[in-house]
Formats: structure tokens, sequence, C-alpha cells
């Protein structure tokens, strides 16, 4: 289908936005009246831009509060309607939208809004063009799609038509099976948006947090399923009120947002609803294969820090096992994972380089990130492919296997580490979250598992969560607008916030966390100390007997139940990096 995305839901200047929108692989966009009128050329300047950038103006909007009004308004409403023609007939854009009235006090009549539509219509068609009428869900008289249809209907006129958009019908919780009724010539242009439910009322928040297909809480393919078996064959164009897509560069934002157009597509595909359109074929990429865990990580460590590193996986259970014969790496594993140490020149703290996905997930996301226009590099040192989330996150996708071959082995003692990465916090700007939580939900596949706030004593951070669905691979992540929380320090050392997030943590799951403990402690490693109010909370709380409890306060360990099992866990700051921590955890049943 032919894709589309509205000016406002992108930063930048018209002629910034326009190229990102045709990097990212779009046919055409809305035409926003502020981004025209912030515009410093003339209308057929736009309209030449967008044809050497191979685009087409789907539509101007929004024309506002026309009908239900009095003779005289209605008078001023068409003369004003006139002056948007000779813009659009400059721009070389036929339809024009027009959201329903949200002045107090006019008339939601069918047959008045009818009649007014109609002479609007009648004006547009002397000239060439078409109106589409959407309700808004905060219109005064009209906000719910079934009035404007009848509208539309009252009118009766050939070069009027019904414009739906998701956010309006679905914060309302409308009942969108009427749409699959209606007919689908009459439906001009479907505008689509996700959001949070409480994002509904009053307009202001439905005007600064919505987002992308599939990061929000309502039925976006229901609604679109709707549309095409109605007959609806116009493009899919997103309208994306967000105030964080206006702070975010518009590059990565375009390109999340034709990627979750594609994403919603592959799920209509899916949809026994949808009619099969021979000549506008659904979008069908190879499938995202559930991730089952990372095999590997890689830390950038600068030569002040190597040491202490080294004495931090040797305590974890690893053992050196190969160096690299042309590059600075160093090569740890133990029984499920592997650690590369890469050495920098730089005085900066411990980083980390990427992440390793497990050999299904590797061997089956190239295909599928080719088909979503996501684009992977090389690595010279280690080989194979490199893929980069937006928020600047690093994934490897070849095999453990591969890589191993290239390092010079050395003698091998037997590692007692029997550790898994089960899952990585990101710190992000708040500009970066709804891109970074697109690549893992259309992309990858990870379907949310939950959100939530942590109040900590200098702020408050926010966290998303996407997990696989067998559990192996848990995403957080975390953006706050308070520098003092542990995310808001995290993002110091970054030296562009504007462009990057950073990580925060890194849960490694062993198999006996006091073993653990006892070698951390052994190698002179601190780690994070616990409240001994926490344990008498614990006490109270759970079973959990003072035996337990001494040995969970003797190494630092916390609980919680995590899944429905006791999980038991200890927390440390990365050496060479204080805002680096590393989780180190066990589900683990009391008195075992």
């Amino acid at each position: 289908m032919r894709h589309s995305i509205a000016t406002l839901s992108l930063s930048g200047t018209l002629p910034e936005k326009l190229q990102a929108i045709a990097a990212a692989g779009f046919d055409g966009f809305e035409l926003f009246e502020n981004d025209l009128l912030a515009y410093p050329g003339y209308p057929g300047e736009i309209r030449r831009m967008a044809e050497d950038l191979g685009l087409t103006i789907e539509i101007f909007q929004p024309f506002r509060d026309f009908e239900g009004v009095g003779p005289e308004q209605l008078a001023r409403n068409l003369a004003r309607a006139e002056a948007k023609f000779d813009l659009m007939e400059q721009l070389g854009v036929e339809l024009m939208l027009v959201c329903s009235n949200a002045q107090p006090g006019v008339s939601g009549d069918p047959a008045v809004v009818g009649e007014q539509l109609h002479r609007l219509a009648e004006r547009a068609a002397a000239r060439g063009f078409r109106v589409g009428f959407e309700a808004l869900s905060w219109g005064s008289a009209i906000d719910r799609f079934a009035q404007a249809w009848a509208a539309v209907e009252a009118a009766d006129h050939p070069n009027l038509g019904l414009i739906l958009d998701s956010y309006h019908s679905l914060a309302l919780d409308d009942d969108i099976a009427p749409i699959a009724k209606l007919r689908g010539e009459k439906i001009f242009f479907l505008q689509l948006s996700d959001a949070p439910r409480e994002s509904a009322r009053p307009p202001w928040y439905s005007r600064t947090l919505r987002s992308f297909p599939g990061l929000g809480e309502y039925d976006m393919t229901g609604f679109v399923a709707a549309a095409l078996e109605a007959g609806y064959r116009g493009p899919l164009s997103l309208e994306m009120f967000n105030d964080e897509f206006r702070a975010a560069p518009s590059g990565p934002t375009a390109l999340a947002a034709r990627q979750s157009l594609l994403w919603l597509e592959e799920r209509l595909q899916a949809d026994a609803r949808v009619p099969t359109q021979a000549d506008r074929p659904l979008f069908g990429p190879p499938g995202a294969a559930d991730l089952g865990g990372f095999t590997s990580l890689e830390l950038a460590v600068p030569p002040a820090h190597r040491q202490a590193v080294e004495t931090l996986l040797g305590a974890l259970g690893l053992v050196e096992a190969g160096r690299h014969p042309q590059a600075p790496i160093v090569r740890f594993t133990g029984e499920a994972f592997s650690v590369y140490l890469r050495e920098t020149q730089d005085g900066g703290v411990v980083t980390l380089g990427s992440l390793g996905l497990d050999g299904v997930a590797a061997q089956a996301l190239p295909m599928r990130l080719k088909a979503y226009g996501q684009t992977t590099r090389g690595d010279d040192a280690l080989g194979g492919r490199l893929l980069t989330t937006p928020a600047g996150l690093t994934l490897r996708l070849d095999p453990e296997g591969d890589i191993e071959a290239r390092f010079e082995a050395v003698p091998l003692p037997k590692s007692s580490s029997r550790g898994r990465l089960r899952g990585v916090a990101f710190a992000l700007p708040r500009s970066l979250v709804e891109s970074e939580a697109g690549f893992w939900r259309h992309l990858m596949g990870l379907p949310a598992a939950s959100t939530g706030v942590r109040h900590e004593p200098r702020g408050v951070v926010r966290r998303r969560r996407w997990q696989s669905v067998e559990g192996g691979v848990a995403i957080d992540l975390e953006t706050t607008s308070h520098a003092g929380t542990s995310t808001g320090r995290s993002l110091v050392p970054s030296p562009d916030l504007a462009q990057h997030g950073t990580c925060r943590e890194l849960r490694l799951e062993v198999g006996d966390v006091v073993a653990t403990a006892q070698r951390l402690s052994a190698a002179g490693l601190a780690v994070e100390p616990t409240p001994f109010n926490d344990y008498d909370d614990l006490i109270a709380r759970q079973a959990v007997s003072q035996r337990d409890r001494i040995l969970l306060e003797t190494y630092a360990l916390r609980y919680e139940q995590r899944e429905g099992q006791d999980y038991v866990f200890l927390r440390l700051a990365v050496p060479g990096n204080p805002h680096l921590m590393l989780e180190v955890g066990e589900y683990r049943a009391f008195g075992t």
C-alpha cells in the first residue's frame, strides 16, 4: 500500500522534513498548514521540492471550524475555503481535510451540516478539488465517525467523503465494526496513530502523546482491517502529535515511522478480515524469530580499567579463552555466553560495545531487516554484521562460533560460570524512546511486557519493558527528566545526549548467586549495599527465616518475586564506570 506521514509528526524545517520522509521510503505526505506558513518561500516551491524528491502531497490540512454555523459565519468560512483552494492549486494537492467544529454553540444536525458541507464540496469541485470530513474526538457537536458519516451521506456530493482517524475513534472506545459496512469509495483518507488510553481527553494530551502503531494500547489492526474490508484503497498515513518527535532527529523518526506501517501491513496480511488485493499486495517479510537470549557482550575498556574488569569476569566464573591476532581484543567465556574485552586508547569509562544475539534469531534476522529497509554494517576486527538501534545500541548478528574461530586459543581452564545474559536496561533521552521502542516491537517482534515508574531520592524514572515470548530476553527502555536519578546520571558521560542512549544495567542470571557473591567478596569487589530496613520489611512480607536473613545480609543479597518465583540477586557497578550496573541473580527458593 502507499505510505504517507503528516509533516507535523517530524522535527525540523519543511525541507528537512521532506528529505527525511523521502529517505525513509514514504510515497507522500500530509502538508500541515503550520509548516506551510513557516516556510519562507512560495507554495509552488514546495510543490517542486516534493516532485524532485518523488513525493506526492496527499492532503492539505487542517481546515477548522467550518460547519454547524449561522449564515454570516458560513459565508466567511466559504470565503476562507476559497483562499485555501488558491493555495492548493499552487501546491498541486487535490484533497483538503475539514475537521469537525470544536467551537461552542454549533449545530450537529446532519441536515444542517450536510447542506453546508455540500456547498463547500460544490466550490471544491468547481476548482477540481475534493474535501474529506473528519470527526474530532473533542468536536463540539460531531465527535464520532458515525456522525461525520451521516453528514457526508446527507450532503450527497461526489467530491465530499469521510476521513477516518484511528485516534479519534479509538480514544473514545467507539465501535469500529460498522466501518466495514461503509462505502469504500467514500472513505477518502485514513490517518493512523497509536496512544496510551489515558490520552483521550482533553485535546491537549492527544496532541502530545500519539505514537507509532503498535506502541500504544489501541486496536490498530482491527481499525485498518475494517476500512480495507469496506473497500478503502488509499494510502496509510501517520498523523502523530508527539512533543518528543518534534524534538528528535527527523531521519530516525521518519524511518521508524515507515517501519511501523510495514509492521502494520504485516499484521494485516495475517488478518482473515482483510480482502486480498492483487494490485496492492500487503507487506509480507520473513517472520521474526523469538529471541532466546544474548550469546555475548562486548565491553570497550580503557587500559586503566582492564585489570579490574578482568577480575570481575573471573569472579563471575568466566575464563580467558582466546586473543585476537590483529586487534586488542580478549575473549572470556562461560558455559552459556562470552565476553569480549576490546581495549580502547582513550581515558574514558568502560562502556557496552555490542550484544550478540542467539543463533536462531541472528540467522533469521538479516532477511527481515533487509525487507524493512534497516541497514547493517561490518566489523573489521570480529567480522560478521552489526546492527545499530535508533538509540545507539549495537547488536551482533553473526553466530558465536564464527567469532570464536577468529581468535587464537589459549589453554582453557574449566569455567565455573553457568550464567546467562538475560537483559539490559538502556537509558535514553526522551526524544529517542519511541523510535527505540519501535525497533524492538516492529523489527525484533518483541511484545510489550510492562511499563512502570521508579521513584528515586532525586527524581522519577519511567520504564518500558520489551520481553521475548519465551522470556529469554528483556529490554528495559528508561527515560527521565531528572538528572539526579540513576538513569539521568548514566546519560551524563554520553557525548551527544540528543543522539544517543547508553547502557545503564546488564542482568546476568547465574547458577549459584551465593557462590558468586563469595567470589566477588574474595576478589575485593564491592557490592551495592542493601539497607537493613529492607530486610525487616522482607521478613514482614514473606516467610523468611532468620537463617535466610543472615545469608542475605552477609552478602548484600536482595529478594524479589519475579514471574511467581523467588529471585535472589545483588548489584554492583562495573569497574571503570560507576553508572554501568551489573545485576547478578538466581531463581532460588529460600532454605535451599
